[in-house]
């Protein structure tokens, strides 16, 4: 998804990811995701560090999902991302 450069937004509720039978987990219910186009110059330099922060919140949001049901599955890198963030902490008062 980020590849595709879509934040998602939503992964703050449980109900959007959903696990298959194989152990597989899926996002549903893409309402709010936003798509950032390429861009080029001094612009495509600030979309891109917004991007890149946005994409760090999704990021944390899957981390605590899987703190919660999985911590012991856990690097260290996962367990440093469960940290809030100053934009983490904006954004959840905003929305």
């Amino acid at each position: 998804m980020h590849q595709r450069r879509i934040f998602y937004a939503d992964l703050n509720k449980r109900g959007n990811i959903i696990c298959s039978t194989t152990g597989k987990a899926y996002l549903i219910d893409f309402q709010i995701c936003v798509s950032f186009k390429p861009w080029t110059g001094q612009l495509g330099a600030w979309v891109d560090r917004i991007f890149a922060a946005l994409i760090q919140e999704d990021q944390y949001h899957v981390f605590k999902h899987k703190k919660f049901f999985q911590s012991e599955l856990m690097s260290q890198e996962e367990q440093a991302g469960v940290q809030r963030s100053s934009l983490n902490r904006w954004y959840g008062r905003w929305v």
